[in-house]
C-alpha cells in the first residue's frame, strides 16, 4: 500500500513542509514518484519516518540520523555510547546551571539584594574539584565527624539556616547583647546543637573552617564576611556568659 505525502503527514506527526525537507537533504525519500511527480511512500518509507521519530526523540541531529541509517547494525553500540556521553554531559552542565541559578536566588534572599561579590564567591566555589574538598575535609576532621558533617550540613536551599543568617544579618546593626540578638542566637545555638550532635570539639573545628574564607570555600561553605563572622562570636560569648553550663553537683 502506497500513501501520498499528505496521508502521512495526517497520521504522523510531521507537516508536509518538514516531509519535503527531509526529501530534500535525502534523510527520507519517497520511494516511489508517479509521472506527475507525486511522492508515494511505501511501508518500508514509513517504518523509516518512524525510526527517524524515535531517533528525535532520543537526541539525535537530522546529519547523525542520515549516518545512522547508512551505518550497519554493528555501529550502533559506539554511536549509543556516544550519545549517552553527550547526554551525560548535558545533564551535568545543567546540574550546574540549576545549582548556580539556587545560589543566585538564595543569595537574594539573604542578602535582601543581589551581592554580587558574595555571587562571585558562589561561583569560585562551583570550579573547586571534588578531590580539592574532600582533601581539606580529610585534614580537619575524623571519619566520625565528616559523617556527622555530610548527614547534618545545611545545604543552600536549607531554609531555616536561611532565616537564621538572614535574621543575624539583618539585626548586625545592634550589640550582640541586646534582647533580640540573643534571642536569635538562642535559635542559632540550638541548630547549632543539632548539627554537630551536641560534639563540641567537631563545633570548635567547623568555626576554624569558617573564620578562614578560603577554607570556607573548599567546603562549599555559604561566604560570610568577617564582620558578621565576628559580630556572630560576640554574640556567642554573651549568650555563653547568660547561660552558664551548671557545675555537676558534688558526690557524697
Amino acid at each position: 500500500m502506497e500513501l501520498t505525502i499528505g496521508e502521512v503527514a495526517k497520521f504522523s506527526t510531521y507537516s508536509i513542509r518538514t516531509l519535503h525537507y527531509y526529501d530534500e537533504i535525502g534523510l527520507l525519500t519517497p520511494s516511489i514518484r508517479t509521472e506527475s511527480q507525486h511522492r508515494l511512500y511505501t511501508q518500508k518509507d514509513v517504518f523509516k519516518l518512524q525510526q527517524i521519530q524515535v531517533l528525535k526523540q532520543l537526541g539525535f541531529k537530522l546529519k547523525e540520523i542520515q549516518e545512522i541509517m547508512k551505518s550497519s547494525d554493528n555501529d550502533w553500540s559506539h554511536t549509543i555510547s556516544n550519545q549517552l556521553q553527550s547526554i551525560e554531559l548535558q545533564q551535568s552542565k545543567l546540574e550546574m546551571m540549576k545549582k548556580g541559578l539556587i545560589a543566585l536566588q538564595q543569595t537574594i534572599v539573604i542578602e535582601g539584594e543581589l551581592n554580587w561579590e558574595i555571587l562571585l564567591q558562589l561561583f569560585k566555589m562551583s570550579s573547586i574539584t571534588a578531590e580539592e574538598r574532600q582533601s581539606l575535609v580529610d585534614s580537619y576532621f575524623n571519619n566520625h565527624e565528616q559523617q556527622i558533617l555530610k548527614q547534618n550540613l545545611p545545604t543552600m536551599d536549607d531554609q531555616k539556616w536561611i532565616r537564621v543568617v538572614q535574621d543575624i544579618k539583618q539585626i548586625q546593626h545592634l550589640k550582640p547583647d541586646h534582647p533580640e540578638v540573643q534571642a536569635i542566637m538562642d535559635t542559632f545555638i540550638e541548630m547549632s546543637d543539632a548539627l554537630f550532635q551536641g560534639d563540641e570539639e567537631l563545633m570548635k573545628k567547623f568555626w576554624e573552617v569558617r573564620r578562614d574564607q578560603e577554607r570556607a570555600n573548599h567546603m562549599n561553605l555559604y561566604p560570610f564576611e568577617p564582620e558578621l563572622i565576628a559580630f556572630i562570636e560576640q554574640a556567642l560569648e554573651v549568650w555563653e556568659q547568660q547561660n552558664p553550663v551548671p557545675e555537676p553537683a558534688a558526690s557524697m
